[in-house]
């Protein structure tokens, strides 16, 4: 079985226009909420394998907390450009990269390519991902490249309003 977890980065700034957006950093708020989930999801010990980010400043930080949180290795933490920007095609395309010892991995990235690739796969209709929200899906295969083409499942999400 191959796991990923989407998260959708931080809360980030809108009000200081000298960022460009792939700059533009958490608000103080962003990183709470994102410690919050964090600590949650280590207090379940979901054991991340490898921890993909974007390079976007918010995604990173975002990342680093979940890091820190979930005691990833610093080899295991990977910046990959593609994340920013993204279509769901290139998440998937992300995945079917990982070698197949790998079997469950963390992707920090952005709306909307993660919402829509988590939608692919919920039976129960959700709105967006939130800033810091987290789905799980579980794919029913042993190697990644199939992962585009077989059975998943929602293990679970987390979203900042269900810990408050």
């Amino acid at each position: 079985m191959k796991s990923v977890i989407l998260v959708r980065h931080g809360k980030a700034s809108h009000d200081d226009t000298l960022f460009e957006d792939i700059k533009r950093p958490l608000t103080a708020e962003g990183r709470k909420r994102t410690k919050r989930i964090a600590r949650y999801l280590a207090d379940k010990n979901i054991g991340i394998e490898k921890l993909i980010t974007s390079p976007a400043a918010r995604a990173f930080e975002t990342a680093k907390i979940f890091a820190c949180e979930l005691g990833v290795d610093p080899g295991d933490f990977i910046v990959e450009d593609s994340v920013y920007e993204a279509l769901p095609e290139n998440i998937q395309d992300v995945l079917f990269s990982l070698p197949d010892d790998v079997n469950r991995v963390m992707i920090v990235g952005h709306n909307p390519a993660l919402y829509l690739l988590a939608s692919q796969y919920n039976n129960s209709p959700f709105d967006s991902l939130p800033t810091s929200g987290v789905v799980s899906l579980h794919f029913n295969t042993d190697t990644w490249t199939e992962t585009g083409i077989c059975k998943a499942e929602v293990a679970f999400m987390i979203f900042p309003s269900m810990l408050t």
